[in-house]
């Protein structure tokens, strides 16, 4: 078996992936690279086997991260915001900052279409500017719970808020948002209202059968 080909090797990680996490693969290919030593045989690292280092990212890929999503903002909390306007100064800074979460929130933008967060990702394309928007009025903002929100909330809430419009997801919010994929549907949280709309139908459905 010994000196093991890059076949054999992406055999052994598809195998192993079915039961262990990538980072315990990566330690088993550890434990593969001591043993060609150990006999005498040369070893090509990982990295420079390309079949082998694409199967063990495929397995990353399939394995994944659990997503962590952040509190969508929601009408109400913008609501309560613009009621408390009064208790922050009448600043640039609170002003544009209050902007943002209004144009992010009902242009359901990604932050990165609001902000720049490092030097190099200034994107011509994405990333708005202030003549590309027009502007009615001026306001101040409070943040409300700082620790549940993040800048992708207020993407999440304004397509939570249109869903729960009655808006057809799959023209207006999916163009709106810029999204290619149905992934957006994943952002969107059911109100207690919506979430009742599948059990009744299906009660009712059932009741008529009988």
């Amino acid at each position: 078996l010994l000196p093991a080909t890059d076949a054999t090797l992406c055999s052994f990680i598809t195998f192993q992936s079915w039961f262990v996490q990538p980072d315990t693969i990566k330690s088993y290919l550890a434990g593969v690279r001591q043993l060609h030593l150990q006999r005498g045989h040369e070893w090509t690292p990982v990295a420079a086997r390309h079949g082998v280092a694409a199967t063990l990212q495929g397995v990353r890929r399939c394995w994944g991260k659990p997503s962590k999503p952040v509190m969508p903002l929601t009408l109400a909390d913008l609501a309560r915001m613009a009621a408390l306007r009064g208790c922050v100064d009448g600043s640039l800074t609170q002003c544009s900052l209050w902007a943002a979460i209004l144009v992010g929130f009902f242009g359901l933008f990604r932050k990165d279409n609001l902000t720049t967060g490092k030097t190099g990702a200034w994107n011509t394309r994405g990333t708005l500017v202030r003549d590309d928007v027009l502007f009615q009025a001026d306001g101040q903002v409070v943040w409300i719970r700082p620790g549940s929100y993040a800048g992708h909330s207020l993407r999440r809430g304004g397509a939570t808020a249109a869903l729960r419009l009655d808006v057809n997801s799959n023209i207006y919010i999916k163009l709106q948002g810029d999204w290619k994929s149905d992934c957006f549907e994943g952002y969107c949280d059911l109100d207690r209202e919506q979430k009742l709309i599948l059990p009744v139908a299906m009660t009712e459905a059932a009741a008529a059968a009988c």
